[in-house]
C-alpha cells in the first residue's frame, strides 16, 4: 500500500501514475455508414493531473486490497472534536485573525462533502 499527497516533481508523479496502473477504454470510429469498435489502454492517472490535484488531497494505492486508486481529502486533526480534545492549543495559531480566525473557520465548508471530480473538471476548464 502506498499513499501520498500530490507530488511537486514530474518523476514522483510518474511513479504514482505507474502504481495506479492502466485501464481499458472502449473506442469507436465511424467511416461512412460503418461503425467500428475497439479497445485501447490508457493510464488511470496522468502526471499533470496528479500534480494539479487540490491541496490536501491524498492519493492511496493498495494493490491486492482495493482494485482502484483512492483520492481522499485529508482533514486537520483539530477538525475532529474527539482528537482535538486530546491536544494542547496550537501555539502558532494566528491570534490576530486572518485565515485562522474563528469567523473564517465558522464560514469554512469543511462539513460539506468533498467533490473531487467536480473540482478536477473545473480545473480542466480553467486551463
Amino acid at each position: 500500500m502506498a499513499s501520498g499527497f500530490p507530488p511537486r516533481d514530474i518523476e514522483t508523479a510518474r511513479e504514482l501514475c505507474a502504481l495506479a496502473g492502466r485501464k481499458t477504454v472502449i473506442t469507436t470510429s465511424q467511416s461512412g455508414n460503418r461503425w467500428s469498435y475497439g479497445e485501447t489502454a490508457e493510464d488511470v492517472l496522468d502526471p499533470h493531473t496528479v500534480m494539479g490535484l487540490p491541496k490536501g488531497t491524498v492519493i492511496i494505492v493498495a494493490p491486492g486490497l482495493v482494485p482502484d486508486i483512492i483520492l481522499a481529502q485529508a482533514r486537520n486533526y483539530w477538525e475532529y472534536p474527539e482528537i482535538a480534545a486530546l491536544t494542547d492549543e496550537n501555539p502558532y495559531h494566528n491570534q490576530r485573525g486572518g485565515d485562522d480566525s474563528d469567523e473564517a473557520q465558522e464560514n469554512s465548508s469543511q462539513d460539506e462533502p468533498f467533490d473531487l471530480a467536480g473540482k478536477i473538471e473545473r480545473w480542466r476548464r480553467e486551463e
